[in-house]
């Protein structure tokens, strides 16, 4: 769970994740960013199917609209949506790459989930299949 101590180096909080003692069934943190793309595209000529490859690379800036913890134990479901600590604004790499209607893409964060010195250093990144409507 993720939790807030007092760090007597900076005079303030550090976001730092802790174990919880009991059993739970579902721990996740979530960070919602609305987020503006530039890029860069490439598209080959078609085949004989219609079908082409697609590529782009570009950069992706982003502001922080929500932040929540949820904690699922045998006693309910538990929601924080209180994260001073969490990055407001954050910056990154992203790809894609294409064939007809599949698409595989990545983005990389060049900021830390957390304000420098205030929380562990993590860099976010996601990948993922996408598959594209007619």
């Amino acid at each position: 769970k993720l939790t807030e101590q007092y760090d007597s180096t900076t005079s303030g909080l550090f976001s730092v994740f802790t174990p919880y003692t009991s059993k739970y069934k579902k721990n996740k943190l979530s960070t919602n960013y609305a987020d503006a793309v530039a890029e860069l595209r490439f598209r080959t000529n078609p085949d004989k199917r219609g079908y082409s490859w697609k590529f782009s690379i570009g950069g992706r800036y982003g502001y922080l609209v929500n932040a929540h913890d949820m904690y699922k134990d045998a006693t309910g479901k538990y929601k924080t949506y209180i994260f001073p600590n969490v990055t407001q604004q954050r910056y990154g790499a992203h790809f894609r790459a294409a064939y007809g209607r599949v698409a595989l893409f990545g983005f990389y964060s060049l900021t830390n989930l957390f304000e420098k010195k205030k929380g562990i250093e993590i860099v976010p990144f996601s990948a993922g299949v996408s598959i594209m409507p007619m």
